[in-house]
């Protein structure tokens, strides 16, 4: 479970170091949670808020496919 954990917030540092450069960040560094979903031992898990639906900038980039196609180049 450590390892696990080691891993996912390793590849949320990296994935939040590459989407600063797509986007604004709201907050620059990785943040844990007990969200059910990520609790699998043997797997890492990341959970990415990429914006909301509420906020109509965040609504008109989430629907731009280049804003998506710059979205999955960072979590590469």
């Amino acid at each position: 479970m450590t390892a696990s954990i080691a891993s996912s917030l390793e590849a949320g540092d990296k994935i939040i170091s590459s989407l600063g450069n797509v986007t604004r960040m709201r907050r620059t560094n990785v943040e844990q949670a007990a969200f059910v979903v990520l609790k699998q031992a043997d797997i890492p898990s990341l959970l990415i808020e990429s914006g909301y639906i509420t906020n109509p900038t965040d609504a008109r980039n989430l629907n731009s496919s280049a804003f998506q196609q710059a979205i999955r180049c960072c979590s590469r």
